[in-house]
């Protein structure tokens, strides 16, 4: 696969390609390690006052070959590689994305591959690590750019799309993540329960700690969640 980059007025290639095969993969007990991560971006807007961060985060979803709903990208975790290095390549070789992984795991969920949903076995078994990756670069080209389309949604529709529970469960953790230390600025005195019922949806429950008044009735809410 090559990623077009121009270099002193000329196109040069930057040639990589997917990892292929189960050499290397990574196995405890039963169960196939799998890595992947929920890609991420905050949209600009002109007044970040009237604009929390629910309206402005976007998540980067990919489709995949015969199906109609939409996924995050992943897979197998690899010997030669960490847990982050391998969620950073899946979301390269699936994507076309680069981007600052944040280290601390969104959670561990066991799910079986789609090939083996309806197996009363344990083989096909998968225990997957998701991560938040705030995108910084998106690829013209990306190895499979011919079996995954990607797609930038709000976390509302994210939520929709998602196929599994796991997946949604995952969107929460990456949501609850973005909402630490984050103060949500809205210009009503209803700004307590509109957060709240905001982010009830997603199953987080988040407790306003502080209230500061600013100029022109501004209201800044300090959460915990």
């Amino acid at each position: 696969m090559l990623n077009l980059r121009k270099s002193m007025g000329e196109v040069a290639p930057e040639v990589f390609f997917a990892r292929t095969g189960r050499n290397r993969q990574r196995f405890d007990e039963n169960y196939r390690l799998v890595a992947g991560c929920i890609p991420y971006r905050l949209k600009l807007v002109q007044d970040k006052v009237r604009d929390g961060l629910l309206s402005r985060l976007e998540v980067l979803m990919i489709s995949s070959p015969n199906r109609h709903d939409l996924i995050f990208p992943k897979g197998g975790w690899e010997n030669d590689e960490t847990l982050g290095e391998a969620a950073c390549r899946e979301a390269l070789e699936e994507a076309g994305v680069r981007g600052i992984i944040n280290e601390s795991i969104l959670g561990e969920w066991k799910f079986r591959s789609k090939s083996r949903q309806n197996s009363c076995s344990l083989e096909g078994t998968c225990k997957g690590y998701m991560f938040a990756l705030e995108v910084t670069e998106e690829l013209q080209y990306w190895p499979e750019q011919g079996n995954h389309e990607r797609r930038w949604v709000c976390v509302s529709e994210a939520w929709k799309l998602c196929r599994y529970d796991w997946m949604r469960e995952a969107l929460a953790a990456c949501i609850k993540a973005q909402h630490f230390s984050f103060f949500s600025h809205i210009h009503t005195s209803s700004c307590s329960r509109v957060l709240r019922e905001g982010m009830s949806k997603y199953g987080i429950n988040i407790t306003v700690v502080k209230k500061i008044i600013m100029t022109g009735g501004a209201c800044i809410y300090r959460i915990n969640v």
